[in-house]
């Protein structure tokens, strides 16, 4: 029963640094579109491009693509995390499912 409850209060705290990641990073990316003061260094980011596959990202894009990445995939594995505990009554069960899902998801 304990284990249950700290799993899913590590769920709760890992969904909501996720929201928060991400309301952190939508806020960053309005700013830094919009913020004359900051017009300087997102030009100087937009300007360094990379050769990619046929394809030229700037480190903007980088930047932008990483930080998304890692709120979604927080969300991904909170709510995978809870699907599981809602399904399974074994909670070790659903911490051996979990731990590959969360350093795959955490290692990004």
């Amino acid at each position: 029963m304990l284990a249950k409850q700290l799993l899913a209060s590590g769920l709760i705290l890992m969904g909501l640094f996720a929201l928060a990641h991400l309301g952190g990073f939508l806020h960053a990316a309005h700013t830094a579109r919009h913020d004359p003061g900051m017009a300087e260094l997102t030009r100087a980011m937009r300007d360094h491009k990379s050769n990619l596959l046929g394809f030229q990202p700037s480190i903007l894009d980088f930047r932008e693509y990483s930080s998304l990445n890692f709120s979604t995939l927080l969300l991904l594995a909170s709510a995978a995390g809870f699907s599981m505990l809602s399904v399974t009554p074994d909670q070790i069960a659903v911490i051996r499912a979990l731990s590959p899902l969360l350093a795959w998801c955490l290692a990004e």
